[in-house]
């Protein structure tokens, strides 16, 4: 009952110097609002990344041209290493080379940037990625260089083709192209679409983009099984390691890499930026529990005569403290409270006005959250509230 009432007169003398309080809680509501706010984009992003990096498998591998940090690969990747990772790699069941430009497509007049991604058969099986409409590209394609594509549904929708025109040409590059399939629609990851494709023959890309792409390529490996990842990223670099005739100390000219190491690299980098959000925050919490502090030693001050009554009534030394540190943990509590919900809504609003994906607000930032708060009213209300039960009751009812 004690307890009770002294809830309510905390609530009572807070509503009545509530403009003060709410200028009060302010640091509170801003640390709180940033944290939900960044925690909630940033899992929504995760789990995005998370959901496609795993939909296309931890078979998956993927080898890129280059050192790790050259932003112009130095190393080569041709369609013949490819071809000899699947010949020599017993844990690799697939390989799809993959040369990709992007390149103006045109088809009556309707002109869009596309994608190109010049490559195999078994592009489809690696990245299960198959067509609504029509057929895919076949070996004869790939073998004889036709000038045959498969068009991503952005693609179609901004060239006005649909599965009506099928057989049509379009034009990329002054070339023109025979669309023989509509690919299914994937959307988009993280912020690029992935429909703005345009699949065809290896062969058919080299022509159109050149000999340095045609050295340059990126290659799809698939592990027989996700347990012999690790084995077969093993096998590939000892082959192109022995293709490129490099010596036991040179670097590798090439990166090869797992959805394991993909995901492992995005998520220590959330982390990196959750150890910043947190440093900062830590520093708008303690600016914002010195504003508490200060408002309390204020009100201390102010009502000096009052804890002189109450301690004449009889009220103890635990009582007084009770009342001050209540005041101030509800100062706190409802700055965090104030701050889940702007920061909800901040991350709501930011991702949609951005590309960014949907937030997903995690319960332990909440909870976080609060704990935050509490313990900010505790810490920083705890000396003025020492300090008001300790005065004189003598004194205080002498202050003017």
């Amino acid at each position: 009952m004690i307890l009770k009432e002294t809830v309510i007169n905390a609530v009572e003398t807070l509503w009545t110097n509530r403009f003060r309080s709410v200028l009060t809680l302010l640091g509170i509501v801003i640390a709180v609002a940033a944290v939900i706010s960044v925690v909630s984009l940033l899992e929504g992003m995760s789990r995005q990344v998370s959901g496609f990096i795993k939909g296309l498998g931890s078979d998956m591998l993927w080898i890129m041209p280059g050192r790790e940090g050259e932003e112009m690969p130095q190393g080569e990747l041709t369609p013949a290493d490819a071809s000899a990772l699947l010949a020599g790699c017993p844990s690799v069941v697939r390989v799809a080379p993959m040369l990709q430009v992007r390149m103006k497509a045109t088809f009556r007049g309707q002109t869009s940037l596309a994608a190109i991604i010049g490559t195999t058969t078994d592009f489809h099986e690696i990245r299960d990625w198959y067509v609504t409409v029509g057929r895919l590209l076949s070996r004869v394609d790939v073998e004889s260089g036709r000038n045959v594509c498969i068009i991503g549904d952005d693609i179609a929708r901004k060239l006005g083709f649909d599965a009506n025109l099928m057989g049509r040409g379009i034009e990329i590059e002054g070339r023109l192209f025979t669309v023989v399939g509509l690919l299914e629609r994937k959307g988009t990851f993280f912020t690029q679409t992935q429909d703005d494709i345009v699949l065809m023959p290896l062969t058919a890309a080299a022509r159109l983009s050149g000999e340095w792409y045609s050295r340059h390529i990126g290659i799809m490996a698939q592990a027989a099984n996700p347990e012999l990842a690790d084995d077969a990223s093993g096998q590939i670099k000892s082959i192109l390691r022995r293709r490129h005739r490099l010596a036991p100390d040179d670097p590798d000219d090439f990166r090869v890499s797992t959805q394991e190491q993909v995901l492992d690299f995005f998520h220590r980098s959330k982390k990196v930026v959750l150890v910043v959000l947190v440093g900062i925050v830590a520093i708008s919490l303690v600016v914002g529990g010195i504003g508490i502090m200060n408002i309390m030693l204020v009100s201390v001050t102010e009502r000096t005569r009052e804890i002189g009554i109450l301690k004449a009534l009889g009220a103890r030394e635990k009582d007084i403290l009770m009342q001050f540190l209540l005041e101030a943990v509800l100062l706190s509590l409802a700055g965090g409270v104030i701050g889940i919900v702007a920061g909800i809504g901040i991350s709501f609003l930011v991702a949609e006005m951005s590309p960014l994906p949907s937030p997903y607000i995690p319960m332990w930032a909440i909870l976080l959250s609060f704990v935050f708060s509490a313990s900010v009213g505790v810490f920083f209300g705890m000396y003025p509230a020492v300090k008001a039960s300790m005065l004189s009751p003598v004194e205080a009812l002498r202050y003017e």
